[in-house]
């Protein structure tokens, strides 16, 4: 598969994350596991900068898995 096809799911996986942080603070209801939301949050947001930097070193999603694991 093409790298920017995981990059576009990582930032909209962002972006329903970021969603439900900003209801759980704007409705104060902090039950809603906040703490955890934002760990996923930046986890996500370090995913996506390493998928960045493999698409802006032009590699396909076989060298970044060789890269990562060999």
């Amino acid at each position: 598969m093409k790298l920017y096809i995981f990059i576009f799911i990582e930032v909209i996986f962002l972006m329903m994350v970021g969603l439900i942080i900003y209801h759980a603070e704007k409705t104060r209801n902090l039950q809603l596991s906040l703490g955890f939301n934002k760990i996923i949050f930046i986890i996500a947001t370090i995913k996506l900068v390493w998928f960045v930097w493999a698409f802006n070193k032009n590699m396909n999603m076989c060298n970044f898995a060789k890269e990562i694991y060999c």
